[in-house]
């Protein structure tokens, strides 16, 4: 698990009365670019960027879960911890409903909200 979670931080509320269903994993249904992380209505990971393929564990019908992810491992650690201080967010349910630009949520604040899902 990434050491993020050892800070303390706001509770994150989205903006929509209706939440999305999520599954606990900050990468799931998501692709990345340029250090950030878009909704995307798929079922693919993020961490698979040259190949982007759907969520190995929603493949072998399982509910995806980055606590159980075969890429939540000691190898990629570091890489991830790293990236993760860095990256910014966009998920449909905190988007402005005043259709400002948008600058997106801080991946830290994601992981926290996105770990309580379910």
């Amino acid at each position: 698990m990434f050491s993020l979670f050892r800070k303390k931080q706001e509770e994150l509320m989205p903006v929509y009365e209706r939440k999305k269903k999520r599954y606990r994993c900050p990468f799931y249904e998501f692709h990345i670019r340029s250090g950030e992380l878009y909704e995307e209505n798929s079922q693919r990971c993020a961490l698979i960027i040259d190949n982007p393929i759907e969520c190995k564990m929603k493949r072998e019908n399982e509910r995806p879960d980055w606590n159980s992810c075969y890429l939540n491992n000691e190898c990629n650690r570091d890489a991830l911890d790293l990236i993760a201080g860095r990256l910014v967010i966009f998920p449909s349910e905190f988007k402005p409903k005043n259709g400002k630009i948008w600058e997106g949520i801080k991946f830290e604040d994601w992981l926290k909200y996105v770990m309580k899902a379910e």
